[in-house]
């Protein structure tokens, strides 16, 4: 789309909005109920989580009355979505969707689902790899498409907006209650049958974006850990980074795999195999990261936490200790327990079932295995490995 109509469908929107708010008698805000047409150009606007960004500003989009947690509906390509408005992917559960108006107001509106692929969930595109090695998207559906945005409730997410609403700074100083391996959010895991020293997860040592990597760095070196298994990059984003030359991290043995965050999609269940192969050939102890080392990294340990016998108590506090040293969420809070269902709601999708509790999760986490298609004789070397009995 050019900048001319883009301009045009802008302005038609205001004069939309202006003409609703002269019938709301006595309405404080001049587009409460407005109704707002964009586009999504190009596949290249899908980001590698899958959320693509439209032709419309965040700040174009406030500036019409929009505000954080709203309920809109988005129609596009013969379907309807319901979601709030949200700075971040974080205001909403795990599964569920959400229009991110980002406090940036010269970035992109964009949708997000989170702990999943917008685009391949609505038929927006599909996956592939690039000659990188980089997670791409193309399309699979006819370009541009049209997205129509009406409000159906303002602040009618507010209660659940208010239970997601956490704050963090990348400031060290920040978190004087942290110990820097806490800050770095890395920590050996031991959950259910796993034994000591052998499988670690962390926030990046290598990404500065979040000021964290020196500390899992040094944790890294500290702990002895030659085997890495990175979530997050290819090699060559990897070097990129600043410092990487320089870092324990990068004299060490790393199988990068760029995983998407989405554990049903093909390309990312490819890549779960080469994670698993590499659990059963490298010599342990062994680091598991992504970014945060909160949510690719979380629901991939939470899978093998399940594979070696764990309860679901025992994966969901694993799971939350990154909250807690991100956000200083407290156990027994209700934006603790609103926050734990997260790990709950990616397992089952997963696992493709309904319910979570009485599972055998054990069970449910070796068929799962095996139907990404990890053979038997590599997921028992993982246990064996895992288990210290190897």
């Amino acid at each position: 789309m050019n900048r001319i109509t883009r301009q045009v469908m802008l302005f038609i929107a205001v004069l939309v909005c202006l003409a609703a708010g002269a019938l709301m008698m006595g309405a404080p805000a001049a587009y409460a109920d407005c109704t707002v047409q964009t586009t999504l150009t190009s596949a290249d606007n899908i980001d590698i989580y899958g959320d693509p960004s439209l032709e419309m500003t965040s700040g174009e989009l406030a500036d019409l009355g929009y505000e954080y947690a709203d309920i809109v509906s988005v129609h596009f390509l013969d379907q309807t979505v319901e979601m709030p408005v949200i700075p971040d992917f974080r205001y909403v559960g795990a599964g569920c969707a959400g229009l991110m108006m980002w406090e940036d107001r010269s970035v992109p509106i964009s949708l997000a689902i989170l702990n999943g692929s917008f685009a391949a969930e609505y038929g927006l595109a599909e996956t592939q790899k690039d000659s990188d090695g980089e997670l791409m998207y193309v399309p699979s559906a006819e370009y541009p498409i049209v997205f129509t945005i009406d409000i159906i409730e303002k602040n009618g997410y507010a209660e659940t907006y208010a239970s997601y609403d956490m704050s963090r700074t990348n400031n060290r100083a920040d978190y004087p209650d942290l110990s820097d391996e806490e800050f770095a959010n890395f920590r050996e895991v031991t959950t259910g049958g796993i034994a000591a020293g052998r499988l670690y997860r962390s926030s990046s040592p290598i990404n500065p974006k979040h000021g964290r990597n020196r500390y899992a760095d040094q944790a890294l070196e500290k702990h002895g850990i030659k085997n890495i298994i990175n979530l997050e990059d290819t090699e060559t984003a990897a070097r990129g980074y600043s410092g990487f030359e320089g870092s324990y991290y990068s004299r060490q043995n790393v199988l990068y795999l760029n995983l998407g965050v989405d554990l049903t999609l093909e390309y990312n269940r490819a890549n779960l195999v080469k994670a698993m192969e590499r659990l059963a050939e490298a010599e342990t102890p062994i680091l598991v990261h992504c970014m945060e080392g909160a949510d690719r990294a979380g629901v991939f340990v939470a899978l093998l936490e399940c594979l070696m016998g764990a309860s679901a108590d025992e994966v969901r506090q694993d799971y939350m200790i990154s909250f807690c040293n991100y956000y200083g969420l407290t156990p027994g809070t209700k934006q603790y327990e609103q926050v734990s269902h997260g790990i709950e709601t990616h397992l089952k999708k997963v696992f493709g079932t309904d319910t979570f509790e009485g599972l055998d999760l054990q069970q449910e986490a070796e068929a799962f295995f095996l139907r990404t298609g990890v053979d038997q004789e590599t997921l028992n070397t993982v246990k064996k490995k895992l288990s210290g009995s190897d």
